[in-house]
């Protein structure tokens, strides 16, 4: 690390260029993602303070909304996280740090947490924080009606107290060691109590103008606590559903931000001067699903021949480019230190898969796959799988939708399409909200009581070693049974203007934070 430290001064000093450094780097065999980390925080230490910041994403919704408790896709969480603060936080290296709360500690048996809250707090109205506002702000998850998710993360929890203006004690009725994890995700963002004006936050932003489905301004808290930050007077975020598109008004100065490039675009971004590809190694997938609760996918075998339909280190190559590494059918990526490694990879094997498809009378049954823009490679995977499938004489019909209005139309409605999931800070969060029976972002609607009682005990279990072996477990069910078909783990490929800086990269959800730490160059 000293050569390391050596070579970051050269780069801050001039001596040394962005390539070279990167160069060097790479020969230490330490990779590009350091490099370019070192390289972001490097220049990252004079930011330039104001201008406004344009950020284009992928698909937006005529439910958008600002309530925190109702959001569902990228856009909606860019705008919550630079409106709102959550209790804790996390960092890119998925450690859990302060937030609205500085410090928090449990009892032995993890049943019971205590919070404590940042003095001098204030909201965007002048109103100070106070622990009232987090027992309102959490509470309003267990309304089913209204919560897109994250309700699944806290049924557990009997109660949470106000013990007095910056205290919060929750009591659990089961072990929870993940709590504080949980609490950073943006279901959780902290509002005044009784709110009824969706925006109001704490956050580094205040919203100035917003319009659902076009587009929405958010104009620099002046009162943030957190000293030195927001560096850009103001953040407008919209929509361009084709990703060429978005690409090219990033090219024309347009926009500054672009977000979920295809692999395809990878090259035009490198070759392209002025841009510059943001890549973020993550636990995203781009994944099959299949409705277990709908003919034919209710049928074991027929899932699994769908999963021995792909060719994966092919798919990757195709797909990815190199962008990606090959998943398993669970969810728990490597970069999680519960992946479980000892799974055997699954394997293309498209003459058992015909096999296990004639033994319910399917060999000639047309199965229809649903893709869109959403998704990191959606369609292009959708027409490599459809390729796979037609090799072993399984006919795929691909059908292409529109991304603007696909978690409502689409996702959760049809039986067979393609999917992305956005990575969580745990194994266990990312487990709950997509497999628990009866989440409300199931979207397989697939159950097992094994599964669930294993998910619930790992949150009670401090032993790291037994915790794995029930991860492991977990994982094991998901990859016979489940419904996902997880090709990949795939980078967050983002595109961006070379005059922002300070891009800090998260691998749960890539340009979430942005707002907060990118300031604009001249």
């Amino acid at each position: 690390m000293k050569e390391v430290n050596k070579l970051t001064q050269q780069l801050k000093e001039g001596t040394l260029s962005r390539r070279q450094f990167t160069k060097l780097v790479g020969g230490m065999g330490l990779g590009a993602t350091l490099a370019a980390s070192t390289i972001n925080s490097a220049f990252a230490q004079t930011p330039k303070k104001g201008g406004e910041l344009r950020m284009v994403f992928h698909n937006a919704s005529q439910l958008e909304t600002f309530d925190p408790i109702k959001r569902f896709n990228r856009l909606m969480a860019h705008r919550d996280r630079a409106v709102y603060n959550c209790l804790t936080d996390l960092t890119p290296d998925l450690n859990i740090v302060p937030g609205l709360a500085e410090s928090w500690e449990a009892n032995d048996s993890a049943t019971e947490w205590v919070f404590k809250l940042r003095k001098g707090v204030s909201y965007h109205n002048g109103r100070a924080l106070h622990a009232k506002d987090v027992v309102y702000s959490i509470n309003r998850i267990y309304n089913k009606e209204e919560a897109r998710g994250g309700t699944v993360f806290v049924e557990h929890v009997t109660d949470i107290i106000a013990e007095d203006q910056h205290t919060v004690r929750f009591k659990l009725n089961t072990p929870d060691v993940d709590l504080p994890s949980v609490l950073a995700l943006l279901w959780f963002a902290i509002i005044p109590e009784g709110n009824t004006d969706e925006g109001i936050g704490t956050g580094p932003f205040k919203l100035e103008e917003f319009e659902p489905a076009v587009s929405a301004t958010l104009v620099k808290n002046e009162n943030y606590w957190k000293s030195g930050y927001p560096h850009v007077d103001a953040v407008t975020s919209f929509a361009i559903p084709d990703p060429i598109a978005r690409l090219n008004a990033c090219i024309a100065g347009e926009a500054d931000i672009v977000n979920q490039m295809t692999p395809t675009l990878i090259d035009k971004i490198n070759s392209t001067d002025g841009v510059k590809l943001v890549s973020v190694p993550s636990g995203y997938r781009t994944a099959g699903v299949m409705r277990v609760d709908v003919a034919p996918f209710n049928e074991p075998e027929v899932r699994e021949a769908m999963k021995l339909l792909i060719d994966r280190e092919t798919y990757n190559k195709i797909v990815y480019k190199g962008q990606s590494i090959v998943g398993n059918d669970h969810p728990v990526a490597p970069i999680y230190p519960e992946h479980c490694s000892e799974i055997t990879q699954r394997d293309y094997d498209p003459e058992k898969a015909v096999a296990l498809l004639k033994k319910h009378g399917l060999e000639k049954a047309a199965f229809e796959l649903f893709a869109s823009e959403v998704g990191i490679g959606a369609i292009e995977g959708a027409q490599v799988w459809t390729q796979m499938a037609a090799k072993a004489g399984v006919n795929f019909k691909t059908t292409k939708v529109p991304s603007d209005g696909f978690w409502d139309a689409i996702w959760r409605v049809k039986p067979f399409i393609m999917s992305q999931w956005n990575m969580r800070p745990t194994a266990n969060s990312q487990l709950a909200i997509a497999f628990r029976s009866g989440a409300s972002w199931n979207d397989t609607f697939w159950g097992d009581d094994r599964f669930d009682q294993l998910l619930t005990e790992t949150k009670g279990e401090k032993n790291a070693g037994l915790r794995k072996e029930m991860y492991c477990e977990m994982q094991q069910i998901l990859h016979d049974d489940g419904g996902q078909v997880i090709m990949s783990f795939v980078n967050i490929l983002n595109a961006a203007s070379s005059r922002v800086k300070n891009i800090v990269g998260n691998p749960v959800s890539a340009l979430e934070w942005v707002a907060e730490s990118a300031w604009l160059d001249a």
